[in-house]
């Protein structure tokens, strides 16, 4: 008999955010700004943790079929003023043509007793099936992206954006996870099981509740952490901050500036 392992689950909430801030675009130069927007934009794709998909294209722009993100970035700023180097969870102003980017990642997943790895767009959507192949009840799972990135600056509030003119305030950048497929033990939120005694717990579930996920862990997110890891160093070159990551406290001691722990106790602790 098969049991399926995906214990991981999608939250309304992150489970985990990291962030830091860039100097001013005004004082770093706003070249700067787009160099470090491209080479992170490029290391996410290498690490496939995040493509940016389905960016419409915008007259007069020669390609008909769509832009890259880094494109419409700039584009955008020259335009509007508006400094957005990442496309957060994807959604489009209307005025550029409306409707949601697709954000890849390359994610590992249980089917039945194999780990397969694919391109997923929406966690989501990958946990509804996987709850519905185990026979469990799908509803309330929402669309989830792999990860959200966002990152952007704007004026103080009395001072209207320009054209192609640099915001005035620093660039905040952030990294959020709203699913825990990432961390190598996971709370095993839609087991159905915790709310029974101790002794009719689902048999994977350790002494602290968790379940391990390490082996899907272990795939996907060695890339994740050297992502994080050149975004904190990027940022870092030119001279802004990295601050402390916010944490769900059940993935706290997971969790550190530069990542996640892959060698966290085994689910037998």
């Amino acid at each position: 008999m098969v049991t399926d392992r995906n214990y991981w689950a999608t939250y309304r909430e992150p489970v985990a955010y990291w962030y830091g801030k860039l100097p001013p675009p005004g004082k770093l130069g706003v070249e700067r700004v787009f160099e470090f927007a491209r080479h992170i934009l490029e290391t996410a794709e290498r690490e496939q943790v995040m493509r940016v998909l389905g960016v419409p294209a915008l007259p007069p722009a020669k390609n008909e079929d769509e832009l890259s993100w880094f494109e419409l970035s700039r584009t955008w700023f020259e335009r509007e003023g508006r400094l957005n180097l990442f496309p957060g969870h994807g959604s489009m102003p209307d005025r550029f043509g409306g409707g949601w980017l697709r954000l890849p990642a390359r994610l590992a997943y249980y089917q039945g007793d194999r780990i397969v790895e694919e391109d997923v767009e929406d966690a989501g959507d990958l946990e509804k099936a996987v709850v519905s192949a185990r026979g469990g009840d799908p509803q309330g799972i929402r669309s989830t992206l792999p990860i959200v990135l966002s990152g952007g600056a704007h004026n103080e509030p009395d001072q209207p954006l320009s054209p192609g003119r640099p915001p005035t305030r620093e660039t905040s950048i952030s990294l959020s996870l709203y699913t825990d497929i990432w961390f190598p033990r996971v709370q095993g939120l839609r087991m159905g099981d915790l709310s029974g005694r101790a002794d009719e717990w689902h048999p994977a579930r350790a002494r602290d509740r968790l379940m391990d996920n390490s082996a899907l862990a272990a795939r996907h997110t060695p890339r994740l952490n050297r992502f994080i890891e050149t975004l904190r160093d990027a940022i870092l070159e030119l001279g802004g901050t990295w601050d402390k990551p916010d944490v769900d406290p059940s993935y706290q001691p997971m969790v550190h500036g530069g990542g996640i722990l892959l060698d966290y106790p085994s689910a037998s602790a």
